[in-house]
């Protein structure tokens, strides 16, 4: 704006005199003019510049942000493959103490007239570990009886 009005303040004399150089009075006023001038294009390059900087740091800041962000959620989903992991641990162990359960029911079924076999398959059962859902790791972003998310039926 005021560069506008410096060069306006040139160029007026030159309209009127019909020529296009200006000829100051004196040399201080050709100084000061261009003092003026100076300052003017100075605070004008200045202002750019640090728009600019700030726009430049506004988006780093923001990267640095998205990158936090993204290191917490890789933490978050380290934690529930974990969790995760030790549920299939436990739910196999589980299955597999039931799969040997029915063999020994199987095996005992066939040999029943026995009496020292059915004492054996009480102590088996009483050895095998029982899972109940408590001793199950709850996951904290991940829960299949929550249906929030899910889309009902009609």
């Amino acid at each position: 704006m005021r560069l506008h009005r410096l060069d306006s303040e040139l160029h007026q004399g030159e309209e009127k005199e019909g020529h296009h150089h200006h000829h100051y009075d004196s040399p201080l006023e050709e100084m000061q003019f261009k003092s003026k001038l100076f300052y003017s294009q100075r605070n004008m390059y200045l202002s750019l510049m640090s728009l600019f900087m700030t726009i430049v740091l506004y988006r780093r800041v923001r990267d640095i942000y998205q990158i936090l962000h993204m290191q917490d959620d890789s933490e978050s989903d380290k934690t529930l493959i974990k969790n995760l992991k030790q549920q299939v641990e436990i739910l196999v162990n589980s299955a597999s103490a039931d799969d040997k359960k029915k063999a020994a029911a199987a095996s005992d079924k066939a040999a029943s007239s026995s009496s020292s076999s059915s004492t054996k398959m009480a102590e088996k059962k009483e050895k095998s570990p029982v899972v109940e859902e408590a001793e199950i790791p709850a996951s904290s972003s991940f829960d299949p009886s929550n249906d929030s998310g899910m889309r009902k039926r009609k």
